[in-house]
């Protein structure tokens, strides 16, 4: 893009490109990142030091580079010298008036600078090409701006600049390989390919945690074999050859230690050089802490630390512990030879207090070189004396509640061994009320409440100290917004009005329409009001009329300081119908089975005439229906509720995402969408008794069964011989591992059974059981 072009919305990535400059103006500078935050082009040549670049007819060369897309490479033919520049993603690393240089005795071209290229591997630099006296010629120059006196050819060194072959206006690009493709004019257009890509290794490099059979990769030099060589703990391991390939994976687990490894072409005993060393470990497996973990009672207490040994190599374990975040005790036991719950008895009492530990495994060699250890365990908390926190339970999570002044109720289960409490209000991050101490694990606290979000937190207390706070529980003082309430308005609104915060000094509007093609709100105004007298709820009158269409729109109060504080946001609709409320499955919920589930929405807007439904599974529809008249889907009619049934496939547990929309003869709503994750049952299956086995007429039959945890009913079938089957079902727990069967007509029946959650699994395998008449 030119410099002056519009400001657009870029892809992914960064764009980089320069010009040279004239008279007036020194050579500029600029990538998409700088432009879309409105910085100007920055100065990478000044026009005093390098007049020649004035004229029109020289143009610059421009690079990027592989390892680091924020680094670009620029430059031009300046007095017969191959200028460079380079942005290292903050600044320039040469002097706008003393450039690099790369090569002297070059051409100057009319419209064609050198030609930059990546080089591979993950130091980047850039290859550059230009002419000199008819040949073209080949130089390196890293992203700190060193210039290379030595370049590798495939595993050769020459000297740089290299000379490369008779002709004019180089272009060049890397492959994915490391290899140079060049293409330049010597009598027509020709073609040449440079070897450069070097052998390295790849991966596994560092500490390998998630696998004992690391993927060893490197770099492709189109061999067709290669040898790799392992190195454990300073042993030598067989060496591996792989045919055909870049990539190595070992058939067993690697043992813990530490490893280094290289690679070179071609078999074992080939003479070929090796490449350079990777190093990586291979630590033993994190323990498991279970305890101590809560509350320990007695003032001193003996804590006893147990943890979960997991099979692996190691010999020793290390233990630390924290009190109040400052490091207490830090112990290295040995390992036991048998592998099970470890256990330690902390070696002297400790006071009342909160504290925490953690452990680690560790494989100790006789070279401390080759020591390793795991990963630490998580960090587990307890408290000795103090009270343990308390669990709020009153208001709910989220509660939404009227401005003005009023009480609102608060409760909390105490914390074992507390005797008297705290609490503390935050309003949008501020502390707004701090209680005294009170025994009663209840209170309403009344006072003039004004919008915002709060958290409310309590605190334990008893004579040996506080316990921690609680976990915060959100509420919400909502602020009226009209127009809201998700209505749908005859006509555009004449004002919009919200409720008053006193302490605001002014409020930014911002009103979004929804975008039908695109599936999104989109801003279409922004406005500063300023704050409303006492007794009077601010308001702004849109300066335009509403076209039809969906509306989001949203206030924030902003205080004297002009720091932001609470936003509220409200829907309303003109003429179209508003976003459906989903009801089943709610949002982030998890279902199980899979079979005939049930999707249930209700229509606050009360204007939808049909509705559109949809599946979707990473972005992509998977189940979708027309649109349907809401007649068809209406559950109950007073409250505008509707369901759909669809059916879902098996499989392992995946996230969902389903929305529905609504229409009129106005036109179509937005879509409202929840996720939830559906889980599928496994199939039920017979334990007793076994297949086609034999009974008696009025003979009880233990038939039991197997069915998923999360089974709310189960339904059977059973068929005689050739009759239609028969349907039962039941919801008593006590039939949920079988029942008592009495036969009572002789013949071959077939039962069949599946468990129903949210939707149901699939029949379980037919069990078939012969029943022969009573004895005479």
């Amino acid at each position: 893009p030119r410099f002056g072009s519009a400001k657009v919305d870029y892809p992914d990535g960064i764009w980089h490109t320069c010009m040279n400059g004239y008279s007036a103006l020194d050579a500029k500078y600029q990538n998409s990142v700088r432009y879309l935050a409105g910085l100007p082009p920055v100065t990478w040549a000044n026009y005093g030091p390098y007049p020649v670049m004035g004229d029109d007819l020289c143009h610059p060369g421009i690079g990027i580079d592989s390892s680091d897309p924020r680094v670009a490479y620029m430059g031009g033919v300046f007095n017969g010298q191959v200028c460079v520049n380079i942005w290292d993603g903050t600044r320039m690393t040469a002097p706008p008036n003393n450039l690099h240089v790369l090569g002297s005795g070059a051409s100057r071209e009319v419209r064609h600078g050198p030609a930059f290229t990546p080089a591979p591997g993950p130091n980047g630099g850039s290859f550059v090409f230009w002419t000199s006296g008819g040949r073209i010629k080949m130089g390196y120059i890293s992203k700190t701006g060193v210039v290379a006196d030595t370049l590798f050819v495939g595993n050769t060194a020459q000297t740089a600049p290299l000379d490369v072959t008779a002709g004019r206006s180089p272009a060049a690009a890397t492959d994915r390989y490391g290899n140079i493709h060049l293409v330049y004019y010597n009598g027509g257009i020709k073609y040449r390919k440079i070897n450069v890509a070097s052998l390295e290794p790849l991966a596994p490099k560092g500490r390998i945690t998630h696998t004992r059979t690391p993927s060893f990769r490197w770099s492709n030099t189109q061999a067709n074999r290669y040898t790799l060589e392992i190195t454990r703990d300073g042993e030598k391991l067989p060496l591996v050859t792989v045919v055909g390939a870049t990539s190595w994976v070992p058939d067993d687990n690697l043992t813990v230690g530490r490893y280094s490894w290289r690679v070179k072409e071609g078999s074992a005993d080939s003479d070929n050089p090796w490449s350079s060393l990777l190093t990586f470990s291979i630590p033993p497996y994190t323990p498991n802490p279970i305890g101590p973990n809560g509350r320990l009672p007695d003032v001193p207490s003996l804590p006893e630390f147990q943890w979960e040994e997991l099979e692996d190599e190691f010999t020793h374990y290390r233990i630390q512990l924290f009190k109040d975040s400052e490091l207490i005790g830090d112990e290295t036991l040995e390992a036991p030879k048998v592998h099970s719950i470890f256990s330690y008895p902390w070696p002297e009492a400790l006071n009342a207090g909160f504290y925490s530990w953690k452990v680690r495994s560790l494989r100790q060699h006789e070279n401390s070189a080759y020591t390793v250890a795991s990963d630490w365990s998580e960090l587990i908390g307890f408290q000795i004396g103090v009270p343990s926190a308390s669990v709020i339970v009153e208001p709910e999570a989220n509660a939404c509640f009227d401005p003005g002044f009023a009480g609102i109720h608060f409760q909390w289960e105490g914390g074992e061994g507390a005797t008297d409490f705290k609490y503390k209000i935050l309003r949008n991050g501020s502390l707004f009320f701090k209680s005294g101490p009170q025994a009663e694990t209840e209170v309403t606290h009344e006072t003039r409440w004004t919008p915002g979000r709060y958290l409310l937190f309590v605190l334990g207390q008893n004579e040996h100290g506080t316990g921690p706070w609680s976990d915060p529980q959100p509420f919400e003082v909502c602020r009226f917004m009209q127009p809201g309430n998700n209505e749908t308005l005859p006509n555009s609104p004449n004002k919009m009005t919200w409720t008053r915060s006193p302490n605001a000094k002014r409020y930014r509007i911002v009103l979004s329409l929804w975008n039908t093609l695109e599936n999104k709100y989109q801003v279409i105004r922004r406005a500063w009001i300023g704050q409303s007298p006492a007794g009077q709820d601010p308001n702004w009158t849109p300066d335009w009329t509403l076209p039809t269409g969906a509306y989001r729109w949203s206030v924030t109060d902003y205080d004297d300081a002009d720091q932001p504080g609470y936003t509220s946001v409200a829907f309303f609709q003109i003429r179209v119908p508003g976003r459906p409320e989903l009801l089943a499955p709610s949002a982030q919920s998890q279902t199980f089975g899979h079979l005939e589930f049930p999707f249930m929405w209700k229509d606050p807007s009360r204007s939808a005439d049909e509705f559109q439904f949809q599946l979707l599974r990473d972005g992509s529809v998977i189940r979708a229906t027309g649109w349907l008249v809401k007649e068809d889907l209406e559950l109950v009619k007073i409250e505008a509720q509707y369901g759909l049934t669809r059916n879902l496939d098996g499989g392992d547990p995946q996230t969902l995402v389903w929305r529905v929309r609504g229409r009129n003869q106005a036109g179509v709503g937005p879509w409202r969408s929840a996720s939830f994750c559906m889980t599928p049952f496994s199939k039920p299956y017979f334990t007793a008794p076994d297949n086609e086995s034999t009974g008696t007429v009025g003979v009880s039959i233990a038939v039991l069964w197997t069915v998923p945890e999360e089974t709310r009913r189960i339904e059977i079938s059973l068929q005689r011989d050739e009759n239609e089957p028969e349907f039962f079902e039941t919801t008593d727990e006590e039939d949920f591992d079988g029942v008592d069967w009495v036969p009572d007509e002789a013949g071959t029946y077939v039962a069949r059974i599946r468990a129903t959650a949210d939707g149901v699994s699939e029949w379980s395998d037919p069990l078939t059981i012969i029943v022969e008449p009573a004895a005479p």
